[in-house]
């Protein structure tokens, strides 16, 4: 009886011709033990044909990997004349349960790969594409009850500008920054600890911001896209401007490199005045931003992080990539007593292979990137030909690492509005979202093929005094700097 239905389904599913179908029920047909199996199909024979022409649609659309459509197709036929033969029923429920497993198989890995990320309103869309075909999978069923209760109920899109701001790599280190150096006045000016970045984290939380993604709010040709975020809350993205270490930040308290623990979080690696380093958490803005989200999951809509701002004169995240850069630490080093500093990077393919595990673990976990042009330039006193040769390299040297770079924070907040020749060249490389500093409000504009939008630059100054500075929409009157190590 097996081998009689495979062979029905055969020539239903154009596996065997109808002359090899008809040749099967010729042979056995006038064979008594068979014959009583093949009646019903020898009599039905024209319904048979009839069915093999209207399944075909269905069954291509399974091929397909069009899984659900598949589904509601065999359902459909089900619900027909044909099921009225109880082998073409089965036929029909068994190709209806292939594309129902195919389906789980596709999506169920998705939704719980995009719950790890943080994407719980992409997890639910997809849950909700599918979840009343299997009303009995478990771990389904977790995960829709996972993202019922975190997704908010009611979301909006937000078409009006989007506030950002930025803040300059966190002092790990208080009493190494704060030390009367010649490089602590200007630690005291510009940076914050990591204890004062959460309270800035704090109060942004506590005055209904939401982070947003900002490869999100604007599509690949430069037309800026509303941006759905939970009602009552308001956009907020923030740039970690000029992520790059050096032996002179070191002394400023930040940490010498980033790197990965055996969790795959991304530290800061911190370089005592020995030379000896501790990989160590609560020592950048980005493991700080980690943990607050862990505790305030509802600060991001999406998984949204920041954007993590990039140059590479420098080389990357501190791992120097070549002998220039080498060439370039060392001098710095050695020019503040530090000649240990580089012990632990002077192996160019170690730190290739470093730097793809680490921004792995970065764009997986939302993190997005910007250039900030290779040489850290003031993009309005180029030309055409140097912010070119400068474009090209960053790229040059940012391939291997960063499959999607489309955001240019412009160094020193310097932008380009005046220069349309300078801003439609980086709209050509790819930088379709342009951000620049100059004004103390939001300020959002579409331009011919990008978005230019304003950032507010945070430092320890300006947030002694955020009324004067036009901050107390992001911190209401709070206070922020409070290390009692600062010389004031």
């Amino acid at each position: 009886l097996e081998v009689i239905e495979d062979v029905l389904r055969d020539y239903v599913l154009d596996v065997i011709s109808e002359a090899e179908y008809i040749h099967f029920l010729e042979t056995l047909y006038p064979v008594p033990e068979f014959k009583r199996f093949l009646s019903e199909q020898v009599n039905e024979f024209v319904l048979i044909r009839d069915f093999k022409t209207a399944l075909e649609p269905a069954y291509q659309l399974l091929q397909q990997g069009e899984y659900s459509a598949s589904a509601d197709a065999f359902e459909s036929l089900g619900d027909s004349e044909y099921s009225s033969m109880r082998s073409l029923d089965h036929i029909l429920e068994n190709l209806r349960m292939e594309a129902l497993d195919s389906l789980y198989l596709l999506r169920m890995p998705e939704i719980q790969r995009l719950i790890e990320q943080g994407r719980l309103y992409d997890a639910s869309l997809i849950i909700r594409s599918i979840d009343f075909y299997f009303p009995d999978r478990e771990e389904l069923i977790q995960a829709k009850n996972l993202t019922d209760k975190m997704v908010p109920s009611k979301l909006i899109y937000w078409s009006d500008p989007i506030e950002a701001i930025s803040v300059k790599p966190i002092i790990a280190d208080s009493e190494r920054a704060f030390d009367n150096d010649v490089f602590a006045d200007r630690a005291n000016e510009d940076l914050l600890t990591a204890a004062e970045f959460r309270l800035l984290l704090e109060a942004l939380y506590e005055n209904d911001y939401v982070l947003i993604n900002g490869n999100e709010i604007v599509d690949e040709a430069g037309n800026f896209q509303r941006v759905l975020i939970p009602s009552g809350k308001k956009p907020l993205l923030i740039f970690l401007d000029d992520f790059y270490f050096t032996p002179q930040r070191v002394e400023s308290g930040i940490c010498s490199r980033l790197d990965l623990d055996e969790e795959s979080n991304v530290l800061g690696v911190i370089q005592d005045r020995q030379g000896i380093e501790n990989l160590q958490s609560n020592s950048t803005a980005i493991d700080i931003l980690e943990d607050y989200l862990q505790e305030y999951p509802d600060f991001t809509f999406n998984g949204a992080k920041a954007v993590i701002v990039l140059s590479g004169a420098d080389g990357l995240l501190g791992y120097p990539l070549n002998s220039e850069h080498l060439v370039r630490m060392r001098d710095q080093a050695q020019s503040i007593g530090l000649s240990f500093y580089l012990d632990s990077v002077n192996d160019f393919e170690a730190n290739r292979e470093k730097l793809r595990e680490i921004f792995a673990s970065l764009e997986y976990k939302q993190w997005v990137f910007a250039s900030q042009s290779y040489n850290r330039i003031s993009v309005p006193d180029q030309s055409l030909s140097s912010l070119s040769w400068d474009t090209e390299h960053m790229q040059e040297e940012i391939a291997e690492f960063i499959t999607d770079l489309r955001i240019y924070a412009f160094p020193f907040g310097n932008h380009v509005e005046a220069n349309p020749l300078l801003s439609s060249y980086l709209a050509n490389s790819g930088f379709v979202l342009q951000s620049g500093s100059g004004t103390p409000y939001a300020y959002t504009i579409q331009k011919q093929g990008y978005v230019y939008i304003d950032r507010q630059q945070i430092t320890a100054d300006k947030l002694r005094n955020p009324q004067a500075n036009s901050l107390n929409n992001f911190v209401s009157g709070r206070q922020i700097i409070t290390d009692n190590k600062r010389p004031y």
